[in-house]
C-alpha cells in the first residue's frame, strides 16, 4: 500500500518501508502448558539498528489489559514477587527480573563489596548519594548485571541493567515509570524501562501516562476510587540526531532531544477513521473502556479504564519531508467491546504516502 511517486531519491532514503505482517498466520501449537499464542508485529521503523523490540503478544492464558483479554505489549520491567503473597515493601520482598526469574543479591567480597555507596555514575555527579545493591538472576541465562539504586536523601529508587552487549537500560528513574501505591509512594511494585543507550550513544526513550478520571463516570462503583496507579505506554522515541554517551535522564526528567522516530500508542485521543491520517498531537482526552477492571496483587488497587485503539509510526525529517511529523504507518485495532469483557477482533496495518 506504500506509494512512492512524487518523492525524490534523497527523501526516499529517509523513509523506511513498513514491516507488514504476512497473511496466513495461525495460532502456534500449544506447548507443555497447553496455551496457544501468536505475535503481531508493530509498525516500527528500523532506524540504524537500534529500535525498540516491541510487539503485541497473545496467550490464551493471559488476563485482561489495555489490548483486551489475552493480549499484551510488555516492556522491560522489574517487579516485586507476588506468588508467595502481597509484598511487604521491605527487605523481605523478592524481585523478579525482566525475564521473570527471581533475583538474588550478589555475594559481597573484599574486592567487590555489596552494597556500595555512590555519588556519581561515570562523569555525572548526583545531588545525593545512593546505596547501590547488585543482583543477579537465581538461574543465570542472560549474563547481565543488575543494580538497585536507592537515594539516601529522598528514598527514590530505580534500577540499572547492564546488558552483555554493552547496552545500558534505566528502569523507573522518574515516578512516571514506576507503578506505586498512590497512598504510599515509597511502595513501588514495578519499575518500567524508561531509557536505553548503546555504547555508540544511541538512545531509546519511553514515556508513560498515568490513569485518571477523564471520560469516566465517577458515580456508583467508580466513586471514591484512587485510580492513579496504572501506567500506560504512551510514546517510544528513538533515533537521536546527536549521539550522547550518558543517559539523558541523569540530568533531566524530560529530555529535550531531537528525535527522528516516534512510536505513538493512542488510547482514543485521535480519530480512528482509516481514511483520515491522525495528527501527531493528541486531539482529545482518552476514551474510557466499557469493561474497567482492577488488579490487587500488589496490595493496592490498580484500576484500568483504557484500551489502545491504534499504534502510529511517525518520522521527523522536516527538511526532507516538508513537515515536522510525518505519519508513515499505522496499526488499527478493533474490539468487540462490551461491559463484560472486551476482545481484540481485528488489526489492520496501513501505510501512507506524502499526501496521506
Amino acid at each position: 500500500m506504500l506509494i512512492l511517486n512524487g518523492f525524490s531519491s534523497a527523501t526516499l532514503a529517509l523513509i523506511t518501508p513498513p514491516f507488514l505482517p504476512k497473511g496466513g498466520k495461525a495460532l502456534s501449537q500449544s506447548g507443555p502448558d497447553g496455551l496457544a499464542s501468536i505475535t503481531l508485529p508493530l509498525p516500527i521503523s528500523a532506524e540504524r539498528g537500534f529500535a525498540p523490540a516491541l510487539a503485541l503478544h497473545y496467550s490464551s492464558g493471559g488476563g485482561n489489559g489495555p489490548f483486551g483479554v489475552g493480549w499484551s505489549c510488555a516492556t522491560m520491567s522489574i517487579a516485586r514477587r507476588t506468588s508467595h503473597g502481597v509484598p511487604q515493601y521491605n527487605d523481605s520482598d523478592e524481585f523478579l527480573g525482566p525475564d521473570g526469574e527471581v533475583l538474588v543479591q550478589t555475594l559481597s567480597t573484599g574486592d567487590a563489596p555489596n552494597p556500595v555507596t555512590c555519588f556519581a555514575y561515570g562523569d555525572v555527579s548526583f545531588p545525593q548519594s545512593y546505596t547501590v545493591t547488585r543482583y543477579q538472576p537465581r538461574t543465570e541465562s542472560s549474563f547481565y548485571r543488575l543494580e538497585y539504586w536507592v537515594g539516601n536523601s529522598n528514598g527514590d529508587d530505580f534500577w540499572l541493567l547492564h546488558d552483555s552487549n554493552g547496552i545500558l537500560h534505566l528502569l523507573g528513574k522518574t515516578a512516571a515509570a514506576r507503578l506505586s501505591d498512590p497512598q504510599a509512594a515509597s511502595h513501588t511494585a514495578q519499575w518500567l524501562v524508561e531509557e536505553s543507550v548503546t555504547p555508540a550513544g544511541e538512545h531509546i526513550y519511553y514515556s508513560y501516562l498515568a490513569e485518571n478520571g477523564d471520560n469516566v463516570d465517577l458515580n456508583g462503583n467508580e466513586a471514591g476510587r484512587d485510580r492513579s496507579a496504572m501506567r500506560y505506554l504512551s510514546k517510544v522515541q528513538y533515533g537521536n540526531a546527536t549521539p550522547a554517551a550518558d543517559l539523558y535522564l541523569w540530568t533531566s526528567a524530560t529530555p529535550a532531544v531531537q528525535w527522528l522516530f516516534t512510536l505513538v500508542f493512542d488510547y482514543g485521543e485521535r480519530g480512528v477513521d482509516p481514511q483520515v491520517p491522525p495528527a501527531f498531537t493528541a486531539q482529545n482526552s482518552w476514551l474510557a473502556r466499557q469493561d474497567p477492571f482492577s488488579l490487587y496483587n500488589y496490595g493496592f488497587e490498580i484500576r484500568l479504564h483504557r484500551l489502545c485503539r491504534q499504534v502510529l509510526m511517525f518520522h521527523h525529517f522536516p527538511d526532507e519531508l516538508g513537515e515536522a511529523d510525518t505519519l508513515v504507518s499505522r496499526l488499527l485495532l478493533e474490539y468487540d467491546e462490551n461491559p463484560i469483557l472486551t476482545q481484540l477482533c481485528a488489526a489492520r496495518t496501513l501505510a501512507y504516502e506524502g499526501d496521506g
